[in-house]
């Protein structure tokens, strides 16, 4: 099934305008009665869409399901909230099963908004027939279904998405041009749009996953084209512990012994694995530099080759400090020095894919302002251990 246009019962990018005056001995049709929920049903749907966009809000976590004989064709949804272009809101109330289709190439598993009539009732009055049978539907059950889309850059991002004119399109001004650089849903929009009409560029849909089909049979599910919307500030991830003092003083022994050379950092949320050098927590993310002084220059700390900076577990980011280097050169450079910690939380995302809020303010935990990413700094001391021993012979 491909994205879909439109698909809402209204029109498109029309906005209610009208509402009901009362007033005492007003007749009062059907019409009348759905004109106030129309009105603010399509005001709440106006606001979602221009004031927070779509995409899934929390929750519609996608996962293989947990009986083997059903693992390789069957995925779980759990339950959560989405909003579509529309406006419209989403609600999966409970975990849902769904099969996968046979496909060779890879698609996407989305969800769209799915509304029904129910309760059929008796009408006392049918307009334009005299049938004592008539029946009407009592009530409108809004849900959601799940469904299957080719994978387009509009419904799952891209890396290049096009919207870099060149020279040659630019003087040729072509028409040609112009469609192929604005059509891959991306953001590559013209500024005069219209900005009450909903831009859908997955049609109706909302994305979770990106299945991927196995030669061998079963597949993989890629989620990094998920879009989430903004959590807010209390549901981000934070760095909850260091296993050193922001601000104190080590030695070379308490590194080894108590820290067992290693410098810890913990989260309140699992995190995603890294994906090489460009996002997680990797030797590009998880750096740390020694200097003498303010005006020095900044010196990385080795790590050993076969243990990079990783997670240890969903929740620990690991810097494991080269113990030969310790060993050879500890007591020559890793005193009267001052060793800073940085964690660029930009690049490090959740397992939701929100950017852990890692902003280290006044020195203390957990960290975060309240926005998405940022960047986590620390500093300790590492003291000359001969100096302790005279200080306490003293």
């Amino acid at each position: 099934m491909s994205a879909q246009t439109c698909g809402c019962r209204d029109h498109c990018g029309h906005v209610v305008v009208e509402r009901n005056r009362y007033f005492t001995g007003k007749f009062m049709a059907a019409r009348d009665f759905a004109a106030d929920t129309e009105y603010l049903l399509d005001r709440h749907r106006l606001h979602n869409r221009l004031l927070h966009g779509w995409g899934i809000v929390c929750g519609l976590e996608v996962c293989r399901h947990p009986r083997p004989e059903c693992a390789k064709t069957w995925v779980v949804v759990t339950p959560g909230l989405a909003l579509d272009c529309h406006g419209r809101e989403l609600v999966l109330q409970r975990e849902i099963a769904f099969e996968l289709p046979q496909r060779s190439d890879p698609f996407l598993l989305c969800v769209r908004f799915h509304e029904e009539q129910i309760e059929p009732v008796p009408s006392l009055f049918a307009e334009g027939a005299c049938d004592p049978h008539h029946r009407e539907f009592n009530r409108f059950r809004d849900g959601v279904e799940l469904v299957v889309a080719d994978v387009t850059p509009g419904c799952w991002p891209v890396d290049d998405c096009g919207c870099h004119h060149s020279d040659s399109d630019e003087e040729s001004g072509s028409e040609e041009a112009e469609q192929h650089h604005h059509g891959h849903g991306c953001g590559c929009h013209q500024c005069h749009e219209q900005c009450l009409e909903p831009r859908c560029p997955c049609g109706d849909l909302v994305p979770l996953a990106r299945v991927i089909p196995l030669e061998g049979g079963g597949f993989e599910l890629d989620f990094d084209g998920r879009r989430v919307q903004p959590p807010p500030p209390a549901l981000l991830t934070h760095i909850t512990h260091v296993n050193w003092k922001h601000g104190g003083c080590l030695t070379l022994k308490e590194i080894r012994e108590e820290l067992h050379g290693e410098l810890r950092i913990c989260f309140d949320r699992p995190l995603r694995e890294s994906h090489g050098l460009a996002r997680g927590v990797n030797p590009q993310t998880f750096v740390v530099q020694y200097s003498t002084g303010p005006a020095e220059g900044m010196e990385f700390l080795p790590y050993p080759e076969d243990s990079p900076p990783r997670l240890e577990d969903p929740c620990t980011a690991v810097f494991t400090i080269d113990e030969a280097y310790i060993a050879e050169h500890g007591r020559r450079s890793l005193h009267d020095v001052v060793i800073s910690v940085s964690l660029r939380c930009d690049f490090i995302q959740d397992c939701r894919g929100v950017p852990v809020d890692g902003n280290h303010l006044r020195g203390r935990l957990p960290s975060g302002d309240g926005v998405q990413g940022g960047l986590f700094e620390s500093w300790f001391e590492v003291r000359d251990e001969d100096h302790d021993d005279r200080k306490a012979e003293s």
